[in-house]
């Protein structure tokens, strides 16, 4: 019995989600059984031996009290209630790209603007453990695609990812998937990042909110990565590292793999120069050899900053490099001296960086760059 009611599959789909007892294995039982979660929803009692087979006769009769308009009423009522959208795989305005991979998500949690699934995406991934100059190409080259209208697609986590959503934050658009539920920031001390992506981009995961971020999940997390992206960048990685399983899903599904070539003697690049010597990556040696891969013409270039006198740049950068010019400061210092904002202030240092004005310093500190 299939019913093509998208409405009724959009809310089915987040009561069906709703059990945590229900592991993402066991769902994709349930819908391939059932095609589509109101069918599941009609269909719990007269199929209810399958059903107990498959999840058990504790969470049966958990779905079998829940199973009416009032309890689904409350969950889009929760979610409303925190600033929450979702969206399953059976709306129209699923991502084709995502929906289109081997196990695409029953449905996708998201804070800011949902429109970007749809646009032009490539996924930045890399190591936690990422040196300078990973942090550098992470930004520089994050920054020139989301220029060109690609958004930058992520994960949040510390090292590559971090600098890949700070970079396109300076001049485009960023999506940051999530390995728990929408409201767990991991790590916490990105809480700043994330809430700038949500008020400038896009926070998605597939986990129901309160979820912890648990190990199991990153790799997991990789697939959307890849799934909504045109090709993936590997930034920078080891041979073993959890960068990888991106690599694989990205592959797997037929995404380019696109990796940046790092120094022969850094164990932090010996998973990307591997996978460019054995031909399973393309060699990035810049932005410019992405677009040129997509047939996308690159913007003309505006008065670049960094090619001026320090003593040309003006308005808030002007400021910080007056700050700057006798001594490093921190961040904190900065924004208390120029009474901005944090999130001013961080896409600003940032351009900056990208630009050659300064350079960050361990402990959050920014001095001139000579």
């Amino acid at each position: 019995m299939k019913n093509k009611n998208n409405n009724n599959n959009e809310r089915t789909a987040l009561w069906l989600d709703s059990f945590s007892s229900i592991t993402m294995k066991q769902k994709f039982m349930l819908l391939d059984y059932f095609i589509e979660p109101s069918a599941l929803f009609e269909n719990l009692e007269r199929d209810g031996e399958f059903v107990k087979a498959v999840i058990g006769e504790v969470t049966y009769k958990k779905m079998l009290l829940a199973r009416n308009e009032s309890y689904i009423d409350e969950l889009v009522y929760d979610l409303d209630k925190m600033g929450v959208g979702y969206i399953s795989k059976y709306n129209p305005q699923f991502p084709k790209l995502l929906l289109s991979i081997k196990q695409p998500p029953l449905l996708l949690y998201y804070k800011g603007d949902v429109n970007l699934l749809n646009t032009f995406c490539i996924g930045m991934v890399g190591t936690r453990h990422c040196t300078h100059y990973g942090a550098d190409c992470a930004r520089k080259f994050a920054s020139e695609l989301a220029e060109n209208d690609i958004t930058i697609v992520s994960g949040l986590a510390t090292g590559i990812d971090t600098f890949a959503h700070e970079g396109a934050l300076t001049t485009g658009k960023t999506i940051a998937v999530f390995a728990g539920g929408i409201d767990v920031v991991y790590p916490s001390a990105n809480s700043n990042l994330a809430k700038q992506i949500e008020e400038s981009g896009l926070i998605i995961t597939e986990h129901k909110p309160h979820t912890p971020a648990r190990n199991y999940n990153f790799p997991i997390r990789s697939r959307i990565i890849a799934g909504l992206s045109r090709g993936i960048l590997i930034v920078e990685a080891t041979t073993d590292g959890g960068t990888m399983h991106a690599k694989e899903y990205a592959m797997s599904e037929n995404r380019d793999v696109f990796c940046i070539p790092g120094n022969i003697t850094s164990s932090a690049s010996s998973g990307t120069n591997r996978l460019i010597r054995n031909q399973e990556a393309i060699c990035a040696l810049s932005p410019y050899d992405i677009l040129n891969y997509y047939y996308i013409t690159p913007k003309a270039k505006k008065e670049v900053v960094n090619n001026k006198p320090k003593e040309e740049v003006n308005g808030l950068e002007g400021e910080i490099l007056e700050l700057l010019q006798y001594d490093k400061m921190n961040f904190e210092d900065i924004k208390s001296k120029l009474s901005i904002d944090a999130k001013t202030l961080m896409r600003t240092l940032t351009k900056m960086e990208i630009n050659g004005l300064i350079k960050k310093l361990a402990g959050n500190m920014f001095v001139l760059k000579n």
